[in-house]
């Protein structure tokens, strides 16, 4: 499927979610060596290891090592280009509460016209394939 808009073809649910899957595996890792260096004193590192992959990826290369494994990338909604930090930022905050949704902004990209969960929206981004 192509977006109407950017002319990129975009990137589906299950992609995605492979993508998401091979990153919270790697934040995973980053995080237990962090508290395995550091101990209890790395409780409040972990929320800020995630904010910084999540924003540093998107913001500096428009794909986390996990999107790049999968063939995706994160581009902005009205012209295809790279997010600005700003928006990677902005995407990060969607993405809290996604979770605090109990998943169901992640769900949205299954039925959405776009493929935009909603974080995407808030974020105005799309996923799509890397050429």
């Amino acid at each position: 499927m192509t977006d109407p808009v950017t002319g990129l073809p975009l990137a589906g649910f299950w992609r995605r979610a492979g993508g998401y899957l091979i990153d919270g595996v790697l934040v995973f890792a980053i995080s237990l060596g962090v508290r395995l260096l550091l101990g209890r004193a790395a409780g409040f590192l972990d929320s800020l290891i995630s904010v910084a992959y999540w924003v540093a990826f998107i913001g500096a290369r428009g794909a986390t090592p996990g999107m790049r494994a999968v063939g995706a990338r994160v581009v902005r909604a009205e012209d295809g280009r790279v997010p600005t930090w700003a928006d990677a930022v902005i995407r990060w905050l969607g993405m809290a509460l996604c979770a605090v949704t109990l998943g169901v902004g992640y769900l949205w990209v299954a039925w959405d016209g776009r493929k935009q969960g909603l974080h995407d929206h808030i974020a105005r981004t799309l996923v799509v394939m890397d050429a």
